[in-house]
Parts: C-alpha cells; structure tokens; sequence
C-alpha cells in the first residue's frame, strides 16, 4: 500500500524546516525560519502552537531526559531552551556551542541527532545562500 501524504492543518510556514517527531509529547516540532518562530503540533488533538523568538531558529530538537528542554540555533550557537509549548516565549537556559567566530555570518541550519544522542548540524554563509549562488557550507558533529 502506497503511503498517504496529507497537508497538516496548521498556518502556512514562509520557511518551514527540520521537522522533528517526539514520541514522549506525541507532538511534532519544526521552525519557520524566516518568521523567527518555533512549533508544535499535536496530531491528536489538532492543537498547534508556536512562538517567536528574536533570531531565525534554524531546527529544534528535544534534549533527552529534560521535559520542555529543545536545542535550538541562533545564528552560530546551539542554544538550550526551555519551552512550555505554548506562544509564550522560550526561555534561552545557556549556550551549548558557538561557532565560526572568524565567519560572523555563517549560520548553523538544520540539524538532528544521531543515534549516540550526538547533534549533526550543517553550517552556511547566510549572505551566499542569496543569489548569485556561492555555496560555502560544512557539515559538522557535535557530542
């Protein structure tokens, strides 16, 4: 049987990313990355939520054993929050990482974590993402 792709019933995203499901909330959490926002939806009930941050949130991701905790980006920090799942906004607990101090418009956009619990993220130089197209990307791991 082929799998059925359905839109979910949320508020279009300008630059929905990084989607993540988290089987402990049964909700699923992504970004909108040009609307500074973070989201969670709840299939179950229909219910979706989301709040805004003051920098592009480039993935979201739940730390493990920490209930409302999230790894999120700002820029070229990994930043840990803590977030109700409600539109009142996140509160930044402390920065896990920061990098590229050398390239100030790098951004680290789109990350997941491997099956260690290690963070994967990509990196890029925000104003070469704009055309004429310059890629200058990288690929990095975090433990």
């Amino acid at each position: 049987m082929a799998p059925v792709i359905t839109q979910l019933p949320i508020e279009a995203l300008t630059l929905g990313e990084a989607p993540h499901w988290h089987s402990e909330d049964n909700a699923l959490y992504l970004v909108s990355i040009s609307d500074r926002t973070i989201h969670k939806y709840e299939p179950d009930t229909g219910k979706h939520v989301k709040a805004t941050l003051e920098l592009e949130p480039h993935f979201i991701l739940p730390v493990e054993g920490k209930k409302s905790h999230f790894l999120i980006t700002q820029g070229r920090k990994v930043v840990e929050i803590e977030w109700s799942g409600d539109e009142s906004p996140p509160k930044i607990l402390r920065t896990v990482t920061e990098v590229d101090h050398e390239h100030p418009t790098n951004v680290l956009n789109d990350g997941k974590a491997d099956p260690r619990g290690r963070l994967v993220t990509g990196k890029l130089d925000m104003p070469a993402c704009y055309f004429p197209f310059n890629p200058k990307g990288k690929l990095l791991a975090e433990d």
